[in-house]
């Protein structure tokens, strides 16, 4: 009598166990990186399809080479660094800029009144021009 009395009680508790652990394996696969892809069983390794990832090589920023800001609004900044560049303007949607150099993810531009400032370089915020 004892074991079905404490089968009894643990139905609610294991219920409870197994809609725990479906919802936490529901929101691991709501919230897993989109871009990632895994091989399994294969010898070759995977290609990531992650559409942030850095320009490819053909289309790195050359000096003199035109670039368009895609973003709503992009900040001019007096150094390429979000902690110490301080924002000395800002950048909108559509305006053409000239690329004078790149260091590292960043732009050093020249805008068309003459100010030059870093912009944040990606596929998401500024496009390059037909090299």
């Amino acid at each position: 009598m004892a074991g079905r009395f404490n089968d009894q009680k643990a139905k609610p508790k294991q219920f409870l166990a197994w809609l725990a652990l479906f919802l936490i394996v529901v929101w691991l696969g709501a919230n897993r990186p989109r871009g990632e892809t895994v091989a399994v069983n294969s010898s070759e390794p995977s290609k990531s399809r992650d559409s942030s990832a850095a320009p490819p090589a053909a289309t790195a920023p050359k000096a003199g080479n035109k670039a368009e800001v895609v973003t709503d609004i992009l900040n001019l900044r007096s150094e390429p660094n979000t902690n110490a560049g301080t924002v000395i303007g800002n950048v909108p949607k559509g305006t053409v800029v000239e690329v004078l150099e790149e260091q590292g993810s960043w732009l050093k531009v020249r805008l068309n009144d003459g100010k030059v400032g870093f912009v944040a370089y990606g596929p998401k915020l500024i496009k390059l021009a037909n090299q």
